[in-house]
């Protein structure tokens, strides 16, 4: 069995990985830059056409940026990328097939069974993979912190496998994340009640888990929950497990945009439950907020107060070069900013507790910064600096 992560120098965003034996080869992951949106030089001449199946992890853009070919995924994921397609209004794509939690499908000669993991995206895999008599977990994006149970999907893992794939960008002895998702919501909930005028989220809207959060914090705090069109969308499509403006009391979609009747997006919003824009500021409520939306927000501050509100920040310092700005322009109308936040990705404690699970004969970080960590960590097993082996 052969594994080759394919990247370009220094990348440390991006992941495309390639699992083949003599018959079968396979891509687990298609991501782009999701700063700049933009393909890695290095994975232009790769022709997808040529692997037998693709696996998508998860949905966030680093990992599952380039799905412009069919792939495998969970249904979950599918919904979500097929949501945000339509939206986009880009041509659609057949996937070729669904994978559920601890159900093996066969490629070839290799067999991949999917174990659901906890990540900011709802619906989030890592993958076991076995062929030619070796065993590769690859663990995608999983963390210790959200609402699934880190110890139940431990217990679903393997005993001892010959190499573990490992995710762990930027992790550091020092880094053990105690906040759950549990204890942002009580955050949260504590701030908002506290807060006379709107609060704004800012966060991804692909991070599912972080939604849930937020709209149990408005709820318990008397306020609706307003989703943009797009983040609207793709909680529909994913249904009633998460708050959505369909199946959801106290959830509504709004435009920021005006179109036309026949506009694919007018009626994507005709077909949710929604407020008008002139109705919003009479409302108590929280609204999600991205970057892109400052525009929208002067507008809404022409026809209401933003002075008692907040503007609560959940991505991480740096993560979005364009945060600060956006802080900036919430300060100049009067609002509060709480950086509220916990990692999407596992820490140095997660970390072990899974090496501690698989025992694996030999260790690849996904990202080469982390391997030097990955080293005096775990200092008995050996770690794997290259982006070519083969087993």
């Amino acid at each position: 069995m052969n594994i080759k992560i394919h990247r370009a120098p220094n990348q440390s965003g991006e992941i495309l990985i390639e699992i083949s034996t003599k018959m079968t080869k396979i891509i687990f992951d298609l991501g782009i830059d999701s700063d700049r949106n933009t393909v890695p030089p290095v994975f232009d001449n790769l022709d997808i056409t040529q692997f037998d199946a693709v696996f998508l992890s998860h949905t966030h853009t680093d990992y599952a940026g380039l799905t412009n070919k069919t792939v495998f995924s969970s249904e979950l994921t599918s919904r979500i990328i097929s949501a945000a397609r339509v939206y986009n209004m880009e041509k659609p794509f057949e996937f070729c097939g669904f994978y559920q939690d601890r159900t093996a499908i066969k490629v070839g000669d290799i067999t991949v069974t999917p174990v659901l993991v906890d990540n900011d995206p709802y619906d989030a895999y890592l993958f076991l993979i076995e062929g030619e008599g070796k065993r590769v977990l690859y663990t995608g994006d999983y963390r210790a912190n959200g609402r699934k149970s880190f110890e139940e999907m431990l217990q679903k893992l393997p005993v001892k496998i010959d190499f573990l794939l490992c995710e762990g960008m930027g992790i550091t002895s020092a880094d053990v994340n105690s906040i759950t998702e549990r204890d942002l919501e009580e955050k949260a909930a504590e701030i908002m009640s506290k807060k006379t005028g709107p609060v704004f989220v800012l966060q991804s809207p692909t991070d599912i888990d972080r939604a849930s959060t937020m709209f149990h914090a408005a709820k318990r705090c008397g306020r609706i929950l307003l989703e943009d069109l797009f983040m609207a969308n793709l909680t529909d499509a994913i249904g009633n497990i998460v708050p959505n403006p369909n199946g959801s009391v106290g959830v509504n979609a709004f435009l920021t945009t005006g179109y036309q009747p026949e506009h694919i997006r007018y009626q994507l919003f005709r077909n949710l439950n929604r407020i008008d824009k002139n109705k919003i500021p009479s409302q108590k409520f929280a609204m999600y907020v991205r970057l892109n939306m400052k525009k929208y927000l002067k507008g809404l501050s022409q026809s209401m107060r933003f002075y008692g509100g907040v503007l609560i920040v959940s991505f991480a310092a740096g993560e979005q070069p364009d945060t600060a700005d956006f802080v900036k322009f919430a300060k100049s109308k009067g609002m509060e900013v709480e950086f509220l936040r916990t990692s999407g990705h596992a820490d140095a404690r997660a970390l072990q507790a899974l090496v501690t699970t698989v025992h694996p004969a030999k260790i690849m970080p996904i990202h080469k910064e982390n391997a030097n960590w990955f080293v005096g960590e775990f200092h008995g097993t050996p770690v794997i600096k290259e982006d070519n082996l083969s087993l």
